[in-house]
């Protein structure tokens, strides 16, 4: 039935149906703004946090609009000192989610 999918649709992590450029498998940590050691900001100096990532610009551009398998939607909004080939970081709103997310496996679509 059409109603029980979309109740499993928007109970279940994000998945990605669209068009996209690129996709890789990529090794995915979270962060949090308020985790010893980072500012809160991004490198372009707006705070950090849920749907902004951090890349190595040499594999995903700068402002590149991004999917992330079971994060969602994500702007490449910032690099970050460790991240360099197939790892990305993908910020989330504080500790307990990034401890909740980890680092995980996954798959990344650049969609623009």
């Amino acid at each position: 039935n059409a109603e029980t999918r979309v109740w499993d649709r928007l109970h279940g992590d994000p998945e990605f149906f669209g068009n996209y450029r690129k996709s890789f498998v990529m090794r995915v940590p979270a962060y949090a703004p308020n985790e010893p050691g980072n500012t809160g900001y991004r490198a372009g100096g707006s705070l950090a946090g849920k749907g902004h990532v951090a890349v190595d610009p040499s594999v995903i551009p700068l402002g590149s609009m991004l999917f992330i398998q079971g994060y969602g939607y994500a702007i490449a909004g910032d690099i970050g000192g460790g991240i360099r080939g197939s790892t990305i970081d993908v910020g989330v709103d504080n500790s307990e989610q990034a401890y909740r997310w980890g680092s995980r496996e996954v798959e990344v679509y650049v969609v623009s």
